[in-house]
């Protein structure tokens, strides 16, 4: 009796857990084991390669002459299903995926994960134009700046003097530093500006 009841417990135990996995999910379908064991989450990327190597076994798999047809439909189905479902995983933005790729499976079978890392790329080109086109804005306009202050026209209807001699200047090339400081070029060596404190 007593052996019985373990023997009870023990299955118990092994039914609890297989429904703790499945849920009330029948034998026959199939579970998303990266989603139970959160390997793929948005915020936070925990996989370490795993999308990408997964897809390379499998790969490897499919690609071996040894292997029967109805396990290379299990392989490719895996590789399918990875790169629709996790499209948007930084694993799967690699060019060897593409690569690796045979050329006679149908477009339409991947065409959620092209669709996605053609738009991811196409962005970051848009991304990469726009900051360089930015960077290039600002340069412009720092240098046109420079250029309206060194063109800049003075014109002179009063006699200046010079801050260092205090004579007239009569010159048409003059410094000129700012409204109150005007010299002769002459004068440049000798000017002290007034310290600032």
């Amino acid at each position: 009796m007593k052996g019985k009841k373990s023997q009870n417990s023990k299955s118990k135990r092994k039914n609890d857990k297989y429904k703790k996995l499945l849920g009330n999910i029948s034998k026959n379908q199939d579970i998303d084991l990266l989603e139970y064991f959160h390997v793929y989450n948005e915020n936070n990327c925990r996989s370490c390669g795993f999308f990408f190597l997964f897809i390379k076994v499998c790969m490897d798999k499919y690609k071996n002459k040894d292997t029967c047809e109805t396990k290379k439909e299990i392989y490719k189905n895996y590789i399918i299903y990875i790169l629709n479902k996790y499209a948007n995983h930084n694993d799967l933005n690699n060019i060897y995926i593409f690569k690796m790729i045979p050329e006679n499976w149908k477009i339409s079978k991947i065409s959620n994960y092209i669709n996605f890392y053609l738009r991811k790329k196409l962005n970051t080109q848009t991304n990469l134009e726009i900051y360089h086109n930015l960077i290039k804005s600002s340069y412009l306009n720092a240098t046109y700046n420079l250029i309206k202050k060194k063109e800049e026209k003075i014109l002179i209807q009063d006699s200046i003097i010079c801050n260092v001699c205090n004579t007239a200047i009569e010159e048409k090339e003059f410094v000129y530093f700012s409204e109150t400081v005007v010299l002769h070029i002459k004068c440049v060596c000798k000017y002290n500006p007034p310290q600032l404190t």
